[in-house]
């Protein structure tokens, strides 16, 4: 529910869902506003999510040595905003956004 309550009091794009130091999936304002629609528009359901209940379980991923244009092509074609920016071991460091 952390990740959930981070997205919508930041007013943040994306929140990354993390495993044992890796990325396992991904939660966009956009997968809340489905998942919200959903459920009638009960703003009590969404006490009751967990993250897997709405994340994306294939979020897009760059490497930290990725060049901008190489990643502005990659959120072009994937049609996002956002890139989740992970090291060499996969773990996350940042977001890439436009």
């Amino acid at each position: 529910m952390n990740v959930i309550r981070d997205i919508i009091s930041s007013r943040a794009m994306l929140g990354a869902v993390v495993s044992n130091g890796q990325v396992v999936g991904a939660i966009t304002l956009g997968d809340l506003v489905r998942k919200f629609s959903s459920l009638n528009g009960k703003i009590e359901s969404l006490a009751c999510l967990k993250a897997l209940d709405c994340m994306s379980l294939s979020p897009a991923i760059i490497s930290h040595v990725t060049v901008c244009s190489k990643a502005d092509q990659i959120m072009a074609d994937l049609r996002v905003n956002s890139l989740i920016v992970v090291n060499d071991d996969g773990f996350p460091m940042g977001l890439y956004t436009s």
